[in-house]
């Protein structure tokens, strides 16, 4: 028999404990992966009192790979408005929106979340719809309507309506310009934005057709500017008229001259190309871009060779009238929206033009008369984030210097100063949309930012 001597018993039994001690005592391995969830959809529509379910179809992802057979918890934002089960069907409760959310969560306690918006339509009726109250559509811009009729006159201005069903009309009134040019705008079906279009009178004009059946939301948004004639819409047509949620809570102004008009955007090297309403598309400037990708319920108030207050081009008009108007064409005194969240100046262009060609004496003005709008616009609008754009069609250090100058004498911390690398690829060196698409991504991002700080 193998006898043990009591030391290296002992030893043995040392070495042992320690081992196991060691192993009690080892940290659990840390878990440095990255996980993702993504909802397959951003926006679900529903309809108040229809009990279908609708199913989330989350995936999740560890440092890019598919985990195959992951589960995730859901939550919704308001319970009232729809409710979320444990595998992610979504049910209409009552009309309004709220935000869902799927989770997952890691055996280590990590996590990651994705969120969709859940929009829960109600019932409306033809002359709900058509008496344009904002209880039943969305209005987009600032509007001098009359008794029935919705005037679409500044540029980017638009009317939202809900429908069930696969098509629908409307009955427009279509001012057309002196100069014989057409009033040309789009019409977005849920959210995709669709040809570029003129516009005409007609008792009933097709703005969708042969639409799967179901929810649908229209858009029409008119991309001509102020002057150039006006879209009244009249009244719309569909078998069944949905009540449309409301718009973002996010409120946006955007001020500007034919940079922000979307002018000749849509000619590539435009030099001596005459701009129209055909090659100038609103709906696709820096403006109206990042007011959408913002999801905002988001104003233009431009036009083409303004200046701040001087006057260039042989114009009679700048901004500071202009901007006190609900529309040109009538001249309403604008009531204005104390409420207003982010305001986007984008002046500076003519006035550069009108120093270097007219008067080269306003250098001294500009920084006074920039100065002087912005102090009007903090007075209109408080609690604003004022943002001051210049550079899209380049920089001039006449005025860079004075919006600088201009703001360093406000002392304003909501008020800011972004600038633009300069794009001059479409008519007469304004920006092509290619280029817009780039300002609205970096003015987007820059929004974000100041929003969330």
């Amino acid at each position: 028999m193998k006898v043990i001597k009591p030391f290296a018993f002992l030893l043995g039994v040392t070495l042992a404990s320690s081992v196991l001690a060691a192993v009690a005592c080892a940290p659990e391995q840390e878990d440095t992966a990255v996980y993702s969830v993504k909802l397959a959809e951003t926006e679900i529509c529903l309809l108040a009192g229809d009990e279908k379910a609708f199913p989330l179809t989350p995936t999740v992802k560890a440092d890019g790979q598919e985990l195959e057979g992951a589960v995730c918890s859901y939550s919704v934002s308001d319970p009232a408005v729809a409710s979320v089960d444990e595998k992610g069907a979504v049910t209409a409760k009552a009309y309004g929106t709220a935000t869902v959310t799927a989770t997952y969560t890691a055996p280590s306690g990590s996590s990651a979340s994705a969120t969709a918006a859940v929009k829960v339509f109600g019932e409306a009726t033809a002359e709900e719809v058509n008496s344009f109250d904002e209880k039943y559509v969305n209005l987009y811009g600032r509007m001098d309507n009359s008794a029935g009729t919705v005037n679409l006159d500044n540029v980017g201005s638009g009317i939202e309506v809900a429908f069930y069903g696969t098509e629908l009309k409307a009955k427009l009134t279509v001012t057309q310009p002196t100069n014989g040019m057409r009033i040309f705008g789009h019409v977005f079906l849920d959210g995709e934005m669709q040809e570029f279009t003129p516009f005409v009178s007609g008792k009933s004009v097709v703005l969708a057709e042969g639409l799967e059946e179901g929810i649908h939301v229209a858009a029409l948004h008119k991309s001509s500017e102020i002057d150039e004639g006006r879209i009244a819409v009249k009244e719309f047509y569909a078998d069944r008229f949905l009540r449309i949620p409301e718009k973002s809570d996010l409120k946006m102004e955007f001020i500007g001259d034919s940079i922000t008009c979307g002018y000749g955007d849509l000619e590539r090297d435009g030099k001596g190309i005459v701009r129209s309403t055909e090659n100038s598309d609103a709906c696709l400037s820096y403006a109206f871009l990042t007011g959408q990708q913002l999801g905002a319920d988001f104003s233009i108030i431009s036009y083409s060779g303004i200046c701040v207050k001087a006057f260039r081009w042989g114009g009679t008009l700048n901004m500071a009238e202009l901007h006190t108007y609900t529309s040109l064409q009538t001249k309403t005194p604008y009531r204005y929206d104390a409420d207003m969240d982010v305001v986007v100046l984008n002046l500076g262009t003519n006035d550069a033009s009108y120093i270097k060609d007219v008067n080269p004496s306003y250098r001294r003005q500009f920084p006074v008369d920039y100065k002087d709008f912005l102090t009007h616009l903090r007075e209109v609008y408080p609690d604003a984030y004022i943002v001051c754009a210049y550079g899209m069609m380049g920089t001039v250090t006449e005025v860079d210097d004075g919006i600088k100058q201009a703001l360093e004498e406000m002392n304003d911390p909501k008020i800011s100063y972004k600038t633009f690398v300069a794009n001059t690829g479409g008519v007469n060196s304004h920006p092509y949309y290619t280029a817009h698409a780039i300002f609205a991504k970096q003015l987007t991002s820059y929004i974000r930012e100041l929003l969330a700080a």
